[in-house]
């Protein structure tokens, strides 16, 4: 029922046979092709891993970079507008002063004369760049 096998190695080997010092040369010289092999691996992956953490290193001080980049013309673009705007309310606050001094100046004009002609377009004028 059972069928046994068996493998017999001679100690010199004979013709067609493989020794035993056949086998112990091919397993040393298979040893050290693996122990080659997994050093290999292991180096390549160790270079590999160095590698990666270099190129990841370099991306995040570069990304850090465009951050305070992005945020010092934030800054800048923050300082423009708040200079525009202060600038532009120094201008309609002048504009509304003129405003004010062209109004009362129609009560002092004779009606119907050049200088009302002038005031009324200077009044026009400054309604029309305050945009009223």
């Amino acid at each position: 029922m059972f069928q046994k096998y068996v493998l017999a190695v001679t100690q010199n080997g004979g013709p067609g046979s493989i020794g035993l010092n056949d086998f112990k040369k091919r397993g040393l010289a298979l040893l050290i092709a693996m122990m080659v092999t997994t050093f290999i691996a292991m180096f390549s992956f160790l270079y590999l891993n160095i590698t990666a953490t270099r190129r990841e290193t370099q991306l995040c001080a570069s990304l850090i970079k465009q951050i305070e980049a992005t945020k010092q013309a934030e800054r800048k673009n923050m300082n423009k507008s708040l200079a525009f705007a202060s600038a532009s309310h120094d201008v309609r606050t002048s504009l509304s002063g003129l405003t004010g001094l062209i109004e009362m100046s129609y009560e002092l004009v004779t009606p119907h004369s050049e200088l009302e002609a002038n005031l009324k377009q200077m009044n026009n004028c400054i309604r029309d760049l305050l945009g009223n």
